[in-house]
């Protein structure tokens, strides 16, 4: 299986700082143990999963190497710049 992962640095603006962090769009064909398999083999503390949703403009699931965590947004909406430019999820 070929997956391609985008690698961010969440809550900065400078590439030497912030939380690195593995993302997956158009994650919508990936079962659970695939996505948990995919956060373990990257190792950062958390990787992102984008998917679409009937309910809003995307979804995103959050993966540890161990299980699936909560999404916990940040009061100052940093915490999803990525979706944002790199054109959200696409229409297929």
């Amino acid at each position: 299986m070929k997956v391609s992962v985008q690698f961010v640095k969440a809550f900065t603006s400078n590439k030497n700082e912030g939380n690195p962090a593995g993302v997956v769009h158009d994650a919508d064909w990936l079962t659970e143990e695939q996505m948990l398999g995919i956060a373990r083999e990257l190792g950062f503390s958390e990787s992102a999963f984008i998917q679409r949703s009937s309910e809003a403009d995307f979804k995103v699931r959050f993966f540890a190497a161990k299980q699936e965590v909560d999404f916990r947004r940040t009061s100052d909406g940093s915490d999803l710049p990525f979706v944002e430019t790199n054109g959200g999820v696409s229409d297929r």
